[in-house]
């Protein structure tokens, strides 16, 4: 008997108000099981949102932390060569609701859900969502070429100054 992987349906990435911390990324299936969870980082490269403007890293502008927000995943691209910038793959969002959609109407275009870089710690972006590599692929495998939703959300615990 085969069996067969339970349905990707949604990702959730919870983000700390500190984005020098690791948030999470967990995906889930129809049912709300956890089928993955592992850490992710949605926060910009101080450099480069300085160079674009953004000192201090908005999310609705350019080079800015990851917005927050509801995501339509357009694909699940894997690469045949780890890439050092985005690692084994990338999955591009378009932004549907909350601050996402309002970087979208300030002309923020690209984001995503990659891995690469260093593989002992998470490192910042252009703005999108790093996980390290072994994750990406986990993910990868688990998303297929199924429809699924992807949600960015602020730890408000974290912002309450209450444990999570």
């Amino acid at each position: 008997m085969t069996r067969t992987k339970p349905p990707l349906a949604k990702i959730v990435i919870t983000l700390p108000a500190n984005r020098w911390n690791d948030g999470t990324l967990t995906a889930l299936d129809d049912a709300g099981k956890v089928l993955l969870e592992c850490p992710a980082r949605g926060k910009a490269d101080g450099k480069l949102a300085a160079a674009a403007g953004n000192p201090l890293r908005d999310p609705t502008r350019r080079n800015g932390d990851t917005p927050t927000g509801g995501y339509a995943p357009t694909a699940v691209r894997r690469f045949e060569k780890r890439d050092v910038k985005f690692g084994w793959g990338f999955i591009p969002l378009d932004p549907v609701s909350g601050a996402a959609l309002a970087a979208e109407k300030n002309g923020r275009r690209g984001l995503g859900i990659h891995g690469g870089r260093s593989q002992d710690k998470l490192t910042a972006t252009e703005g999108c969502v790093r996980v390290f590599d072994r994750d990406f692929l986990a993910l990868s495998e688990l998303a297929g070429t199924r429809t699924f939703s992807v949600e960015i959300r602020a730890d408000t615990a974290a912002v309450m100054g209450v444990a999570a």
